[in-house]
């Protein structure tokens, strides 16, 4: 049978960060709803009303874009969590339980990052659990992002000095460097497709040479 296609996008996601500001480092742990839907997908830029979307009976916030986003400490995201969306005339009203385990990065983590050198991390089960995909987010802190989506079991991957060639050089620690593994499945109703994520989100304060 054909795969059903995806006309939404949602995205539990737990957030582990450790921000390094002088002699204080601050670590902060929460936890993000995240959906998204389409009625064209022709458009993928246009964000459909669904009506309410509720992660474990935490209801999402809608904003002007009809993007649905909350961040929060007590989701409760465990093994165990709920999505629920009302629907509307073009996106079908459904319930649905997920029971994977979150994803999560078990490496190191490195402090600085050459941009001469390039980038280069181990991905395999030894460091990352539970996900098909990790995405590597760095941030200069000076508006200037650099991010790539590589396998889980990749092996050793390597962002090249030309892929980073965009990046300030910082030294004091105000880049940042975010792991974030994540898994998926799709699910249909009424004949549409639903992508469900897991993510589980590791970052820290980095300097960049």
């Amino acid at each position: 049978t054909d795969k059903p296609l995806t006309y939404g996008y949602l995205s539990a996601i737990i957030n582990n960060e450790k921000l390094i500001s002088g002699s204080d480092t601050l670590t902060i742990t929460n936890q993000i709803g995240y959906a998204h839907f389409f009625t064209n997908l022709n458009v993928p830029t246009v964000y459909t009303d669904v009506g309410t979307v509720s992660l474990n009976d935490s209801l999402l916030i809608k904003d002007a874009n009809n993007q649905y986003l909350r961040t929060a400490t007590n989701f409760q995201l465990n093994n165990a969590i709920r999505w629920n969306v009302t629907g509307t005339s073009s996106i079908p009203s459904f319930t649905f339980d997920d029971t994977l385990f979150f994803p999560s990065y078990k490496g190191l983590f490195p402090s600085s990052i050459d941009k001469n050198a390039g980038f280069s991390l181990l991905l395999d089960s030894s460091t990352v659990n539970g996900a098909d995909s990790v995405r590597i987010y760095i941030d200069d802190g000076g508006n200037n992002i650099v991010q790539k989506t590589f396998g889980a079991k990749a092996g050793n991957i390597q962002l090249s000095s030309s892929e980073l060639s965009t990046l300030n050089t910082v030294n004091n620690l105000t880049a940042y460097l975010g792991i974030y593994p994540y898994a998926g499945k799709l699910k249909a109703f009424s004949n549409k497709g639903f992508y469900f994520i897991r993510e589980g989100r590791s970052g820290q304060s980095i300097n960049i040479y």
